[in-house]
């Protein structure tokens, strides 16, 4: 195989990797914040091409200076990485899952979170500030997961068998190789392959499943598509790592120039293109004026030119309230009283007459959610309860204007 080509295989991977950091920072700071899709996909990103870059910066190293031995240390990081993606890509697809978390508002607004809060402490800024949003979003994310029992059994098992192998791999590249990735003992050599042939198995086995159980949660079809392609490139790159190392063992070093065909970084590409072609699209979503939550609402009286004065008022552009259809009501209810996706989703549920255990498992997500969301909305609209709620949402139609009340727990 031609030694530039090996080396442009790597390279590529790393600058799609670097266009979606790109794409990830051009987005503003609050949705890098509030959308756990970018945060996620950032050390999803970061592992694949880490990766790239370690493999491109040894074969350059092989090449041009000759040297093919490689330290313990980077045989550690080398498998490290390896297991990162795997591990990085479930939590970006529970990102996609749980889509965005409107932290934030909750951290900006603490008293919505623990009314007996000193207001001085309102304004805290620095560490304490980051911490305390990280710590209200981790359990704000926890509270929607146990929700659902199989995602919960689902990532123990995951995360007890990662760090088992883990383990393996570690004592293998520090203790067993040598630096060209060669075992000496043929019955190490042999566990260390069905070491391998294992995790791949177990590796592919757990991210299909996990994909089977959250193929229809995915808020969209660019995002069930994106994860079954991810998914199956994952499951592809790891039983071709399994053919890859069938040598160890058998020859004393593993080096490019002995592999008839090197395709671990065109895996890695496939990777980071995927991510990158979906955060563009999201990148697009984010920056429309319709879907940018902070983008306020036109009045009626910016729609079109200004009215002149000597001509007669024309006819208000805005249907009759009674023709309004619920999902209109809803959105003008939102943009007068600045409610987020997710409350606006719950007002329309509580229209609809339903409950909080309806709507807790209609939108994925925990009892407590809801009330505490249900009490934004109260504190937000200015009501008390579910009927003066849904009063709101009729009247706000109309231009009713409804005296701000005070704080009242959510009802069940």
């Amino acid at each position: 195989m031609n030694a530039y080509n090996v080396l442009l295989q790597y390279i590529f991977p790393a600058i799609a990797g670097f266009l979606s950091y790109a794409l990830i920072f051009l987005t503003r700071r609050g949705t890098l914040r509030a959308n756990r899709i970018y945060r996620t996909s950032l050390f999803y990103v970061s592992a694949v091409t880490v990766l790239s870059l370690f493999y491109f910066c040894l074969y350059t190293r092989e090449i041009f200076l000759k040297a093919s031995s490689v330290n313990g240390i980077f045989r550690v990081l080398d498998y490290v990485l390896y297991l990162l993606i795997p591990f990085f890509w479930l939590e970006l697809e529970c990102g996609l899952i749980y889509g965005k978390a409107d932290m934030p508002e909750r951290a900006a607004e603490p008293d919505a979170m623990n009314d007996s809060e000193d207001a001085s402490s309102h304004a805290a800024e620095g560490s304490g500030t980051v911490l305390s949003r990280i710590r209200i979003e981790r359990d704000a994310l926890f509270a929607e997961i146990r929700s659902d029992r199989f995602i919960v059994h689902f990532f123990r098992i995951w995360t007890a068998g990662w760090i088992v192998f883990l383990f393996f791999y570690i004592y293998f590249a520090a203790f067993r190789m040598d630096s060209g990735y060669y075992i000496a003992a043929p019955k190490y050599a042999a566990f260390y392959h069905r070491l391998e042939t294992l995790f791949s198995v177990l590796t592919s086995f757990g991210l299909c499943l996990f994909w089977l159980h959250a193929r229809r949660r995915f808020p969209s079809k660019l995002a069930r598509v994106y994860a079954l392609l991810t998914t199956l490139s994952q499951c592809a790159y790891c039983f071709y790592t399994v053919w890859d190392t069938r040598h160890i063992g058998n020859i004393p070093y593993i080096t490019w120039r002995e592999e008839p065909i090197d395709l671990t970084g065109w895996f890695l590409l496939a990777m980071n293109i995927l991510t990158l072609i979906f955060l563009y699209n999201c990148f697009e979503l984010d920056s429309s004026p319709q879907d940018n939550p902070d983008a306020p609402e036109p009045d009626a009286e910016t729609i079109g030119s200004k009215p002149d004065p000597m001509e007669p008022a024309p006819a208000s552009m805005e249907p009759a309230p009674e023709l309004m259809s619920d999902e209109a009501r809803i959105e003008l209810l939102a943009s007068r009283f600045d409610l987020t996706n997710r409350e606006k989703e719950i007002a329309g549920l509580v229209n609809q007459g339903e409950s909080n255990q309806k709507i807790a498992d209609t939108l994925y997500i925990s009892l407590n959610t809801v009330k505490s969301h249900m009490k934004n909305i109260f504190r937000k609209c200015g009501v008390r309860s579910r009927v003066e709620l849904v009063h709101l949402i009729s009247s706000a139609a109309r231009g009713e204007e409804t005296a701000p009340a005070e704080d009242s727990p959510a009802e069940d």
